[in-house]
């Protein structure tokens, strides 16, 4: 049962690594959704999809 345990363990672990959030320097975003995000003071998911949309690169 021990083994089991540590196995689903570090499975769960593996997993969440792979999963983790990018990080936003990794992103390839233009100059005017940085602004964008700069302006707002936002830089998660929904703010870059929002400056996208604001400038013009996303319907």
């Amino acid at each position: 049962m021990r083994f089991f345990s540590l196995t689903v363990l570090t499975a769960l672990v593996a997993v969440a690594t792979a999963a983790g959030p990018v990080e936003i320097e990794k992103r390839q975003l233009s100059a005017c959704v940085l602004q964008c995000m700069d302006d707002i003071g936002i830089y998660d998911g929904h703010a870059i999809s929002q400056c996208r949309r604001t400038c013009g690169e996303r319907p």
